[in-house]
């Protein structure tokens, strides 16, 4: 859908919740499992090289993300995918714990 659409901006940001909501709860009672460092990663890795984008302004800035990354598609598509790697290799002995969150979702062990 985003080839086709090719949208000028992109931003991301990965998946967590508030207490109080209803995916919260369901996280603690563990009926809802987040993410692992590794399928954060993952699916970074595979969403940009998936993307066939003539000129669009890609961002993953929010304290969610496992690592801030910034770039124009396709200019930057290869350098991108390139910090991802280097973030997998970083935390290669971490990469199946799930990410400790703070405020708005930040992860605070990533570093």
């Amino acid at each position: 859908m985003i080839n086709a659409v090719q949208p000028r901006q992109i931003f991301t940001g990965t998946l967590h919740a508030e207490p109080g909501c209803k995916l919260y709860g369901e996280m603690q009672s563990g009926a809802f499992h987040e993410c692992t460092f590794r399928q954060l990663l993952d699916e970074q890795e595979l969403l940009l090289s998936r993307l066939e984008l003539e000129e669009c302004y890609c961002f993953a800035s929010h304290p969610s993300n496992v690592m801030p990354m910034q770039g124009w598609l396709p200019r930057h598509k290869q350098d991108m995918l390139e910090a991802v790697r280097e973030m997998r290799a970083y935390l290669a002995d971490r990469l199946d714990e799930i990410p400790v969150r703070g405020g708005e979702g930040s992860i605070l062990n990533r570093e």
